[in-house]
């Protein structure tokens, strides 16, 4: 039977239009209008008072590493390439317990910062603990697991790397138990991660199994400046030789591009995931968002992993994504960071009815308290989405029409459960409990 949302307040076209009904069944909205008319037309099993709340589609986080999740803290104010040699060694290390651990800790944190999906570039050894772990609360994931085969990377990490390539099959049968909520793609770490033979055979294998790639590009000049000295071309352009520039690909970071680079990245449809904490934090520099956006490419968003960014919530990330593009271009319309992190991310994923509140799309909603503090007055609510929100007014978070989150208390697992056990498996001389 259908259940409803009642005297929830939305965003249309950055105004406020108050007390209104969502009616949602088998996972999908089925009507959004007035509380009389949902009133007359449907008898709910079910209705979630939203009163003085705001419902907004649910957020989506680009681009992450669940498998960075013990090292949020560590390796900081150095450059990115010095600390990819140190998480390089961590790599081949983790230990088995610490994956369902931290991934259990970055799903709470994303459900109760109002994230109902995300794409995890993961770590191919365990991943099938992360995914299974992943898959008990309900949130809506894609993991990439990391190809490689090349760079100061362990042997371990190589070998699990390949074999996870060559099994996907595996994979995808966890997805099936997932409630259909889990997705896996191909995710080639980048070019000086990748030989081109590798590469081209994750061209290949997305090709035949009608599968989409995740790769990071353009992270760093030092990285830039090696591929166009190995290649004679710069890294976009070697994507378009091996045939991995089309529209099933998402390009993560793309800082250090140039202008006939995003041309080619435009005209192939190609998906661009910014992350600007994370290449702030590592000093990479400012990627070029406006000129993107401005240029019709979609350009969506991600906090990167916990451990180059210290936080999982995207509505910080919203936030810091347009004060950061004022600093470098002086204007950019802050409603864009909204629409980077749900609808513009829900096209780089291909999934074409979820990142907005539409009749037909997945009931993937997040609705923020507005009797708040820095969420007073009303005026200008969207306004305060982006620069006032945080992770304290997020007060119930529903994916694909299951409530996670209701009135700030998690539904979908025990969390004081994993919080305890998150404790438990420190290292002694870390706990100060």
């Amino acid at each position: 039977m259908p259940w409803g949302i009642t005297n929830v307040n939305l965003l249309i076209n950055g105004d406020l239009v108050r007390n209104k009904t969502i009616v949602i069944d088998f996972g999908n909205i089925q009507y959004i209008g007035s509380n009389e008319i949902a009133g007359k037309r449907y008898k709910l099993e079910y209705a979630l008072d939203g009163k003085s709340k705001l419902a907004l589609p649910g957020l989506i986080n680009g681009h992450t590493h669940f498998c960075h999740g013990s090292l949020r803290g560590t390796a900081d104010n150095i450059a990115l390439n010095s600390w990819l040699e140190k998480i390089n060694k961590y790599r081949s290390n983790v230990k088995k317990s610490d994956i369902k651990v931290y991934t259990n800790l970055i799903c709470l944190e994303l459900i109760k910062s109002g994230t109902t999906a995300f794409v995890s570039q993961q770590n191919p050894i365990y991943i099938q603990e992360a995914m299974k772990a992943c898959g008990k609360f309900g949130i809506r994931g894609v993991f990439a697991p990391i190809i490689i085969d090349k760079g100061a990377v362990p042997d371990k990490l190589l070998s699990a790397s390949y074999k996870t390539f060559k099994n996907f099959d595996e994979l995808e049968k966890i997805c099936e138990n997932s409630r259909n909520r889990l997705k896996v793609v191909y995710g080639p770490m980048s070019l000086y991660n990748c030989s081109s033979e590798l590469l081209k055979e994750v061209s290949e294998a997305s090709i035949t199994r009608n599968n989409r790639v995740h790769i990071h590009l353009g992270e760093t000049k030092e990285g830039a400046i090696a591929i166009k000295k190995k290649y004679k071309m710069s890294e976009v352009e070697v994507l378009k030789s091996i045939g991995l520039l089309k529209k099933t690909t998402s390009l993560v970071h793309c800082i250090h591009v140039k202008d006939n680079d995003l041309h080619k990245i435009k005209s192939a449809d190609a998906s661009i995931i910014h992350c600007p904490t994370s290449n702030s934090k590592s000093g990479d520099g400012i990627a070029p968002i406006s000129q993107m956006l401005e240029m019709g490419i979609n350009v969506g968003l991600g906090t990167d992993g916990p451990a180059s960014n210290g936080s999982q919530s995207m509505l910080w990330e919203m936030k810091f994504a347009v004060l950061l593009q004022r600093v470098k271009k002086n204007k950019f319309p802050s409603h864009k960071a909204l629409d980077m992190a749900t609808i513009n991310n829900a096209k780089s994923m291909g999934i074409n009815d979820m990142g907005s509140l539409k009749i037909g799309n997945k009931a993937d909603i997040v609705l923020i308290d507005l009797k708040a503090p820095n969420m007073i007055p009303w005026e200008n609510v969207a306004f305060h989405v982006i620069y006032g929100c945080n992770d304290r007014n997020v007060s119930d978070v529903i994916v694909n029409g299951e409530i996670l989150l209701k009135n700030q208390k998690i539904l979908c697992v025990d969390e004081k459960k994993i919080i305890n056990e998150a404790i438990r498996s420190l290292p002694s001389e870390t706990n100060i409990l």
